[in-house]
């Protein structure tokens, strides 16, 4: 029972809040005031903490009421600048939120931080070191972080923000793994690392492998044996990726190696020095604090839209690397992300910005049904940009996330902090859409499809990639990536359609800078009329794909560090077929990769395609001649090698020319004016 004194001050804040209860519209503004606002344009709320002191409040009034209220349409609507949702510990919507609208002034204009702002620097003597330092007192406690973003107002007088790394050594190369402990430990080169380090519990080590990289804490430095090991070991022995990662590693979070941009946060102290960059003036600096992994959290909702603003400045979540396996495959180690959606239906995310994150931009998780993400913009991630669904090893679809589509936007700037990060990860979906998207910049693959390598039914199905342009994807970083990757399961009625694949380079020690890659259990997919083109290595991989089905795409290759041809089995279970397609080798490249047999073949079918070459041999696998190809194995009967007349190969038109042989065969002119974003 209700005492009565509580009743009366209810009564009385109910009394004050009574114009509120009728609007729609809920007013937010950076200069409001949460405990005498009322959330009106009038007198709006400084945070969501007045809304969710109202709803509170209302809810203790009577049930009836509040459910009355839920299922209304309601704007929660927030004015230009940057709202801090720190103290709110982010935004979070449940059923009692449903049919509600979060919406801005503009991606813009309008920031929702998840990090403290820290304006007052002073400077510190750098000692023995010639670097200038700043240093701020943080608040106590502040989470430990490992990234700062710095504030800048552009010359439109826009608000907008840059990334500064933690203070990190140059990538070294050591010199071999010490094979007494090679789950944990590696032998470095002399002067490479230090005997110890100050607060060296917070020193991380940063190993690279094949595609993925792994940070871990240190367990323990040896200077005599020059032996570094780590606390927790990578799932697979150090040595199995050596040929692949150069054996390349960095230290950082160590205050020994602070540079210009670079910053270090002394736990103990709850302090930051930085160093600044050339032209950064100290009275004028502030910058962003990190201190919420997730911004935005909808579960277990309905009908929520959000729009015209921008969630900013998530810390990183380094359980993925501390916690379980640290070096999943495509940073499937890492759980969360800056915006998650979990059991909700009927979600649209429209003309947002998601940026400057620790990890994951946005996680369309499970049982997600009619979510749209269209007209926004996902960039300077820790890890990729988006991650949809869940992988689940049954034939039901149980919890199955479904009918996404994610249209019209630009995916570009990450892997700052899980290197292995997809541009775009669809592990789990069904009648989803992924189209007019560009995708750059970012170390590994670019769209991701599927989850291991089990032959089990997986839960991607009937979705369709679509109008993508893909480019600067592996930046030299990693091994084993491309623009398009399907990574395992029965995919069936999964369509790679109309997209461009350009500008994959891999680690130049390394191997796999490939455009379209089918990889070990892959089953059903279907690319066609698809443009690949300047690729580190084969512009097609088939590695135990089966029917696959391939055409009417072009593959143009011109080696950058590697031998590969336009071409590549590497297994001979392959099975796909390749019915007229455009395949083209310049600067001597062969048509398919050297050590590929015709035995890697025997299960596909080649036949309506053009080959051709611009000065290197024409020679198909097996070593063979083109007839000895079609009359012994059968194989591109009814295929030519002739030139395709591109309009201009070396401006990247391949628009065919009316007299071109591929017309003749069926080849269809690629429509390339609509992919990437339409707007």
């Amino acid at each position: 029972i209700m005492e009565p004194g509580r009743i009366m001050l209810l009564s009385l804040l109910l009394m004050f809040l009574a114009p509120v209860l009728g609007q729609q519209t809920f007013h937010f503004d950076v200069n409001g005031c949460d405990d005498q606002g009322v959330g009106t344009a009038e007198s709006p709320w400084k945070t969501l903490q007045g809304y969710n002191k109202f709803k509170d409040t209302l809810k203790a009034k009577s049930e009836v009421e509040f459910g009355q209220f839920v299922d209304k349409s309601k704007v929660l609507q927030f004015g230009p600048g940057i709202h801090n949702i720190v103290d709110s510990n982010g935004i979070n919507l449940d059923a009692s939120d449903r049919n509600t609208v979060l919406q801005g002034a503009g991606k813009d204009s309008t920031f929702l931080s998840g990090g403290i702002a820290v304006s007052e620097w002073h400077k510190v003597d750098p000692g023995k070191g010639s670097t200038t330092l700043w240093q701020t007192q943080l608040p106590d406690p502040v989470q430990y972080f490992r990234q700062l973003f710095v504030l800048h107002n552009t010359s439109n007088e826009e608000l907008d923000f840059s990334r500064r790394k933690t203070s990190r050594s140059q990538i070294m190369q050591y010199d071999h793994t010490d094979m007494s402990d090679p789950k944990y430990s590696i032998v470095y080169k002399q002067g490479q690392v230090l005997d110890t380090y100050a607060n060296q519990e917070d020193v991380l080590a940063t190993l690279f492998h094949c595609w993925t990289a792994t940070t871990h804490r240190i367990r323990r430095i040896d200077p005599a044996n020059r032996t570094l090991t780590l606390l927790m070991a990578p799932h697979v022995d150090i040595p199995r990726c050596e040929h692949a990662s150069g054996k390349r590693f960095f230290i950082e979070d160590a205050i020994e190696y602070i540079s210009a941009g670079s910053f270090y946060f002394n736990r103990t102290s709850q302090s930051v020095l930085y160093a600044p960059k050339p032209g950064e003036d100290i009275a004028s600096f502030s910058a962003y604090v990190p201190q919420l992994v997730t911004l935005l959290n909808i579960q277990n909702t309905s009908n929520i839209k959000v729009s015209n603003l921008s969630l900013v400045h998530a810390l990183a979540d380094m359980n993925g690397f501390f916690v379980g396996d640290p070096d999943g495959q495509s940073a499937t180690n890492l759980k969360s992300a800056a915006v998650a959606t979990n059991f909700v239906q009927d979600v649209t995310f429209d003309s947002i910005e998601i940026a400057h994150t620790g990890g994951f931009g946005i996680r369309i998780n499970q049982s997600c049904v009619n979510v749209t993400f269209q007209n926004s913009v996902v960039h300077d991630v820790g890890a990729g940009a988006l991650r949809i669904g869940v992988y689940q090893r049954t034939q039901e679809e149980v919890d199955a996330t479904s009918h996404v589509s994610v249209n019209d936007n630009s995916f570009y700037d990450g892997g700052h902090v899980y290197f292995m990060g997809p541009g775009v990860t669809v592990e789990g979906c069904t009648h989803c859409t992924i189209s007019h998207n560009s995708i750059h910049s970012f170390f590994y693959t670019g769209i991701t499809t599927g989850y291991g390598f089990s032959e089990w039914i997986g839960a991607i199905r009937n979705t369709t990639l679509a109008f993508n342009e893909i480019h600067n994807i592996g930046q030299g970083m990693l091994s084993d990536m491309g623009c398009f990757y399907t990574w395992g399961g029965n995919q069936t009625g999964v369509t790679i359609d109309n997209n461009i694949c350009h500008g994959v380079l891999s680690y130049a020690g390394g191997y796999g800078g490939w455009g379209l890659y089918n990889d070990q259990t892959t089953v059903g997919v279907t690319w066609t009329n698809n443009i690949v083109y300047n690729t580190s290595a084969a512009c097609l991989h088939d590695h135990e794909g089966t029917d696959i089905e391939l055409r009417n795409n072009i593959f143009v290759h011109s080696p950058k560090s590697f031998t590969d041809g336009v071409l590549r089995g590497a297994a001979i279970n392959a099975s796909f077929n390749l019915n007229t397609n455009i395949v083209v080798a310049v600067d001597n490249a062969p048509l398919f990769t050297s050590d590929n047999t015709d035995s890697y073949y025997k299960l596909a079918n080649f036949d309506n395609n053009v080959y051709w070459t611009n000065g290197g041999s024409v020679v198909f696998p097996g070593n063979k001649s083109f007839s000895d190809w079609q009359t012994q194995n059968h194989q591109d009967i009814h295929s030519k090698i002739a030139n395709p007349q591109f309009v201009s190969m070396e401006q990247f038109n391949f628009t065919l020319q009316p007299t071109s042989p591929a017309l003749e065969l069926g080849f269809k002119n690629i429509d390339v004016t609509n992919v990437g974003p339409r707007n």
